[in-house]
């Protein structure tokens, strides 16, 4: 819900390590080969790729865990929202939803 009232869905862009993503309003693209085809294998794996392959698909914000991009991507990287215990989604007949600690960072120059 913070990335929909802090950023603008005529500006930015989000790529996600998670493949689903409920109640986002600014546009995203899941980076998992099986929900998109503008971001190659290659360049989704390749830490020297990936920021590169984001700007030129107009991505301005990553989501996922702490460990979702690698480190050498940190210095290009700013944390702007972290929630500890992020809702993951799906179905949970007998159990409560689990949690996941989600950050969203934004993409330097």
């Amino acid at each position: 819900q913070w990335a929909n009232t802090h950023l603008d869905p005529r500006v930015h862009r989000i790529g996600s390590a998670f493949p689903d993503v409920g109640y986002l309003e600014i546009p995203f693209i899941a980076f998992a080969p099986t929900y998109q085809m503008e971001l190659s294998f290659d360049e989704v794996n390749n830490p020297a790729l990936l920021l590169d392959a984001c700007r030129r698909q107009g991505i301005t914000h990553l989501l996922g865990t702490s460990r979702s991009f690698p480190e050498s991507l940190a210095p290009r990287l700013r944390v702007v929202y972290d929630n500890p215990a992020s809702l993951r989604g799906g179905e949970h007949f007998f159990r409560a939803a689990g949690t996941s600690h989600t950050r969203l960072f934004e993409i330097l120059p």
